[in-house]
């Protein structure tokens, strides 16, 4: 939960967010869609 999300010419970069235990991720993704799956760059 409350994470952040934001479209790019590159893809959905995911920022942050919490575990199911309510602890703060500082995690960053990056989703890509290379025409045939999802590429998660991170």
């Amino acid at each position: 939960a409350y994470g952040s999300s934001f479209t790019t010419s590159d893809g959905v970069l995911i920022a942050g967010g919490e575990n199911s235990d309510g602890q703060a991720s500082n995690k960053v993704y990056l989703l890509n869609w290379n025409g045939k799956t999802v590429d998660i760059i991170d």
